[in-house]
């Protein structure tokens, strides 16, 4: 008879346990964060522990190619729970580039999120560094003018602007990355102290300000 009480209470508290969780997991908004160079360094999957909060779940995926299709369909198909949004940037080091084939992938990732009833968020590029050194300065000029390349500070610039564009024609929220770590409205270069040497790249003191930025972002996501 004791035995018989004991797995009648065991059972029910498994059962409370359970729901517990869940709701736990519920009340939880989970995201996945879509880039490459930005994310390594930034260490997005310890963001709750980090900022404190625990109403955030962020997994951090890696894609070092600017085509994140292939990561979209599985985050979409292989992943027990659809997550509730899904943000999706790109790094500087794909700039120049073909615009059109760029701007056609974006909108294709924005449906098939919205095609499975979660949120597409837009996150714009991390602008470079302006060249500190003759050598960068000669180095740039030859390019230019000489070569006749494209300038990828200028295209990144004009591909962020595209974005947010996009972001309110499509009525998806925009995270402004380049916004937080450039200098200044007319100078959107990344802010000196915000590079970590190589012109392309965050240091900690950068990411120390996405936190919170991010986390203000989120925010405004809850319904």
């Amino acid at each position: 008879m004791l035995w018989r009480e004991f797995a009648r209470d065991l059972l029910v508290a498994s059962c409370l346990i359970a729901l517990a969780i869940s709701d736990v997991e519920a009340s939880e908004m989970d995201i996945v964060y879509i880039e490459a160079s930005t994310l390594r360094r930034w260490n997005l999957d310890e963001f709750a522990q980090r900022t404190g909060n625990a109403a955030y779940r962020v997994e951090s995926r890696y894609v070092y190619d600017f085509d994140k299709t292939a990561a979209l369909a599985g985050v979409m198909g292989s992943r027990a729970r659809i997550p509730d949004t899904v943000i999706i940037q790109e790094c500087s080091a794909y700039f120049p580039g073909d615009l059109v084939k760029y701007k056609d992938l974006f909108r294709d990732w924005i449906r098939r999120v919205k095609d499975a009833n979660a949120i597409p968020v837009i996150a714009t590029t991390v602008p470079p560094a302006a060249n500190r050194t003759l050598f960068g300065h000669v180095k740039q000029f030859v390019k230019l003018k000489i070569l006749g390349r494209a300038d990828g500070y200028e295209q990144i610039i004009q591909f962020n602007q595209w974005l947010r564009e996009l972001s309110e024609a499509e009525g998806v929220p925009l995270f402004d990355v380049e916004k937080v770590t450039r200098k200044s409205e007319s100078d959107r270069h990344m802010r000196v102290e915000f590079d970590s040497g190589d012109g392309s790249h965050l240091n900690p003191n950068a990411y120390a300000v996405l936190d919170r930025e991010f986390l203000n972002f989120l925010e405004t996501l809850k319904p």
